[in-house]
């Protein structure tokens, strides 16, 4: 990988990856980390031609990776886009002899490949860990006696107002 200065989501810089003719590359994070908290992971996303994209996958796991969970992104678009990845969807590649566990995170890894005959660059951006999801949108819930509903903000006429819809 390598830091781009000029197409960022926030801050001065993303991660780009790029990938030629099927070539896989591979940019990591050696960091310990434990994860036994995390609802899930989320990150910006910026695909510069979908046509070229053959797959993209975001492995959490031990320092050699002989351990670890993994999960494959499907369905994405051109431009940046949200990507969250609830921690129940990552598939688990762990031997049955080793204690390796979401607390016990070594390397989170990010790995690229492109299709046949293409040049496929992507830029990651805002990579972080959720934990408690909740604590965002706490304070918008109202409750009545019959229902819940979710307080959110608008901008109607020039104006900023407020509206409430149910969620059931």
């Amino acid at each position: 990988g390598v830091y781009d200065t000029q197409i960022v989501y926030e801050g001065d810089q993303s991660l780009s990856l790029i990938s030629v003719d099927r070539k896989e590359v591979t940019s990591y994070l050696k960091k310990s980390l434990d994860l036994s908290n995390m609802e899930f992971l989320e990150f910006m996303l910026h695909i510069n031609d979908v046509t070229a994209f053959e797959s993209m996958i975001v492995e959490i796991g031990d320092m050699d990776m002989k351990n670890y969970y993994s999960y494959t992104l499907s369905n994405v678009s051109v431009g940046w886009q949200l990507i969250q990845v609830p921690k129940k969807q990552f598939a688990s590649y762990i031997d049955a002899k080793s204690d390796f566990g979401w607390n016990k995170v070594q390397k989170v890894q990010f790995k690229l490949i492109s299709r046949a005959d293409a040049i496929l660059m992507v830029r990651l951006d805002m990579i972080k860990v959720i934990n408690s999801s909740y604590i965002f949108t706490k304070e918008w819930k109202v409750y009545n006696d019959q229902e819940k509903k979710f307080l959110s903000l608008y901008l109607g006429s020039d104006k900023l107002g407020k509206k409430f819809s149910s969620r059931n």
